[in-house]
């Protein structure tokens, strides 16, 4: 069964897909058979891999139980990483999901016909929760959220955090945090950075720090782990994809 790993956040513009994208590209480069689900309508990680943004039959195609998942996987320029590319349908998604059976079990269900092709499954979300977050997570081992170190995103990952918690039946999945865009130059950001490493939150050991490099990720078309392995952001995703295999995973009901 495929190591399913999601990026998730209630905030917006915290590096979600860039993550997403470049931990993809480090599973499929270290041999892993990989699959990026791109659930987000706007697309960014479906952009960044080349990748055309169109899904035959939209939203409402994936979330059915035939042929789900099968019926848009498209194979990138990298051996070995494949995307389930995003289209704007996938804003209705929560309306698709909302008009079936046991709507939290669709996505789930949707990778079936795919769970023997990939070793690993990363599934970008869109931000915010809802429905097809919900149905996410529950197809998920691991949802990990990256938090800007400023008051704002801490208190959205902390909302998550209490959220995913309260849901008995997301109760199983395990949570990780990691800090994300970080400006050493701030002295916010470097004083909030500190306490959160030393605090009991589920926090990983990795920074990804601001760099241009990420932020050029979209011009290129391309995971920067591949471009630039030697600067500081893509030394910091190699050592997030490190930590993230070493996370237990928990039985699946």
């Amino acid at each position: 069964m495929a190591l399913t790993i999601a990026f998730a956040s209630l905030k917006g513009g915290v590096g979600k897909s860039s993550a997403a994208v470049n931990i993809a590209a480090l599973a499929a480069a270290g041999g892993a058979r990989t699959l990026l689900w791109d659930v987000d309508p706007q697309g960014a990680a479906t952009y960044t891999l080349r990748v055309g943004s169109r899904v035959p039959g939209g939203a409402r195609r994936l979330v059915r139980k035939k042929p789900g998942a099968a019926a848009g996987v498209t194979r990138t320029a990298w051996p070995g990483l494949d995307v389930l590319p995003a289209d704007f349908s996938l804003r209705n998604l929560d309306l698709e999901l909302s008009a079936r059976s046991h709507p939290r079990r669709r996505m789930r269900e949707a990778l079936r016909p795919v769970a023997d092709d990939y070793d690993v499954v990363i599934i970008d979300c869109p931000s915010g929760v809802g429905l097809g977050i919900e149905s996410a997570l529950n197809a998920t081992d691991l949802v990990v959220v990256p938090i800007v170190p400023s008051t704002l995103p801490l208190r959205s990952f902390e909302q998550f955090a209490a959220y995913l918690a309260a849901d008995t039946r997301l109760q199983r999945v395990r949570v990780r945090a990691f800090l994300s865009m970080v400006d050493r130059r701030k002295k916010g950001h470097r004083l909030l950075s500190e306490r959160l490493t030393n605090s009991t939150k589920p926090i990983l050991c990795t920074t990804i720090p601001m760099s241009v490099h990420v932020e050029n990720m979209a011009d290129r078309r391309s995971p920067l782990v591949v471009d630039s392995g030697r600067n500081a952001a893509a030394v910091a995703y190699r050592d997030l994809w490190d930590e993230l295999q070493s996370v237990p995973k928990r039985k699946r009901r």
